[in-house]
């Protein structure tokens, strides 16, 4: 389930311009319901720069401060891209000491994709972490969904959908997808 609220917007007095942000709040499920991960976060939209920001902080103990571009498609829909990477000052990825000793996350990148009505949303995010004991060696992880929008939690109801944006991963069930179950319940 993701559930996304809209926040007021941010006066950021020392750089001189205004963010707008939507907070949100992320829980996963693996296919018999028990729980995965919990996420918690901001979107943040920054018109002097044009930059989307996403900020997350996983419970693997990692945050994410991930910029980009918003894009707006030829069928109206909208796409988000935002990349981080370990070390980048601007935008990087965060580590706690046990998350350093096994697996440190060293890339990240999300693509959120808003259809035109605003009720179909799919997203990719992709991380890459080190196998410390692998010789560092990458492992991905990729947590992909198409959540519909609605404004009440409906309690784990399935709605079918079509998913035009991710045809391979997406074509059962708002609340399936490869490694996570999610719900979508949303407000404007």
């Amino acid at each position: 389930m993701i559930t996304f609220s809209r926040m007021f917007p941010v006066d950021n007095d020392i750089a001189g311009n205004t963010l707008y942000a939507l907070h949100y709040e992320q829980y996963a499920y693996d296919p018999t319901g028990n729980p995965l991960h919990h996420e918690v976060g901001e979107w943040l939209w920054d018109p002097a720069t044009k930059t989307v920001v996403r900020i997350a902080a996983v419970p693997r103990g990692q945050a994410v401060l991930a910029g980009g571009v918003a894009t707006l498609n030829g069928d109206g829909s909208t796409v988000l891209t935002v990349e981080a990477q370990r070390g980048n000052d601007s935008f990087g990825i965060l580590n706690t000491p046990a998350a350093l000793a096994a697996a440190p996350a060293v890339r990240y990148q999300s693509v959120f994709t808003l259809d035109k009505s605003g009720a179909l949303l799919t997203y990719v995010d992709t991380t890459t972490l080190a196998l410390v004991q692998q010789g560092n060696a990458p492992f991905t992880h990729v947590n992909a969904d198409c959540l519909h929008k609605q404004t009440q939690p409906t309690g784990g109801t399935l709605v079918p959908l079509k998913c035009p944006y991710l045809p391979t991963l997406c074509t059962t069930t708002a609340t399936r997808d490869d490694d996570d179950v999610d719900d979508a319940a949303g407000t404007q």
